[in-house]
């Protein structure tokens, strides 16, 4: 199998190592977006001095605070989500303060679906949901190019085992 870039992959080589797609950060970004125009309307319409000047500073305070929840944060998730696929490991690294990894063998992989909505399908990127041969279950959300995500978890299904038996299992 080549690899996304069209060179030769290896056993251990990533075919595909890419954060979540773009798209993930939209609706984030969109509530950051419309929390900012209200705080900046409410600033507007709220006359300055005296108490009323204490008033809007908290009201800054807190809007602020609010900014960084809503859309500071799912940026940040973002660029520390990594989705790595390799020719025998499917891999999720994701954690902002806390680093975690989630690593499965292609062999183990029992069962595996795609699920796409319209935008998702023009963008290249989909849901991907594995459950591994001790019934675990981890979903990738916007994982980027779902269609070769597809298709080496299927070829891996397909090939035989070192002991004979094929990975497919009924």
């Amino acid at each position: 199998m080549d690899r996304a870039d069209g060179g030769p992959a290896g056993d251990g080589e990533p075919l595909l190592d890419r954060r979540p797609c773009w798209w993930t950060l939209v609706r984030p970004l969109a509530k950051a977006g419309v929390a900012a125009l209200a705080v900046w309307a409410g600033m507007r319409l709220l006359p300055g001095g005296g108490f009323l000047g204490f008033v809007k500073l908290a009201i800054l305070v807190q809007a602020v605070k609010v900014l960084l929840v809503v859309g500071v944060v799912p940026v940040l998730r973002w660029l520390r989500c990594r989705h790595v696929l390799t020719g025998d490991r499917l891999a999720l690294r994701q954690g902002v303060l806390r680093s975690r990894i989630w690593s499965v063998p292609l062999a183990r992989v029992r069962s595996f679906s795609v699920e796409a909505g319209r935008v998702q399908r023009r963008l290249g990127a989909g849901n991907l949901v594995v459950v591994t041969d001790t019934g675990e279950t981890r979903a990738f959300k916007n994982f980027p190019d779902i269609d070769l995500a597809r298709r080496e978890l299927s070829r891996t299904r397909e090939s035989p085992r070192p002991d004979g038996e094929t990975a497919a299992r009924p």
